[in-house]
């Protein structure tokens, strides 16, 4: 019958499709961020450098000495925006270089062992130091869990924010980041539970509000 073949032709159809894979980030995805930094340096005056994009070779060969993959975010991030991004100015920059990860982690874990014994230094270890603020200070990425959640480390565990998740991914911390000025010094050292919210670094938050007004960057 007319009507059962066409019935079962449209099955047929259905059967066969399947949803279209999820698109990776490309470079055109990031031109916000860099809209959003040349502002920032253009009217915050806050001087920004932004390194090329890494290669997957020079990924790679940062993988093997570290012995684990890189978190699939930041691996995105430095492959498709900047593999070293800083902000520079009378102290210390804030930042990442894929190329200064190893040398990174090696300070960051030795400043897990000498965590408090109350400390999980397991949970820590099994961390990758992103983005060194110095004095001890880092955003780190987790390695076990598939998201990679960016949380912030304190090498004394002294803050109130230290543990505490920053965002989801490390592109969602950027992200949010880029949004409330946290990638200054100046910000990344200050309390950071005043740019928190319930789900990590919050660019509505009055602190970020602030922030933005400070720097004539309010819209």
């Amino acid at each position: 019958h007319p009507w059962r073949e066409m019935i079962d032709e449209m099955g047929k159809r259905v059967r066969k499709y399947s949803a279209p894979k999820p698109k990776r980030p490309t470079r055109s995805d990031y031109q916000d961020w860099r809209r959003a930094l040349e502002r920032l340096r253009d009217v915050g005056g806050v001087e920004v450098s932004i390194g090329k994009p890494a290669t997957e070779a020079q990924v790679r060969i940062v993988e093997k000495r570290l012995q684990h993959k890189l978190p699939a975010s930041f691996r995105d991030v430095s492959l498709h925006f900047a593999s070293q991004f800083e902000t520079l100015g009378d102290q210390p920059g804030i930042g990442w270089d894929v190329t200064e990860l190893i040398e990174n982690q090696k300070v960051y874990l030795d400043y897990v062992d000498a965590l408090p014994p109350e400390e999980d230094r397991t949970l820590w270890r099994n961390r990758l130091c992103v983005v060194n603020a110095g004095g001890g200070d880092a955003a780190v990425v987790d390695l076990s869990s598939a998201g990679g959640a960016v949380y912030f480390f304190a090498c004394h565990g002294e803050l109130q924010v230290h543990g505490r998740r920053l965002a989801s991914s490390f592109r969602d911390f950027v992200d949010r980041a880029i949004a409330i000025d946290c990638l200054t010094s100046a910000n990344f050292h200050r309390p950071y539970e005043e740019f928190l919210g319930k789900d990590g670094l919050d660019p509505h938050s009055a602190a970020a509000t602030a922030c933005r007004k400070r720097l004539g960057l309010s819209k």
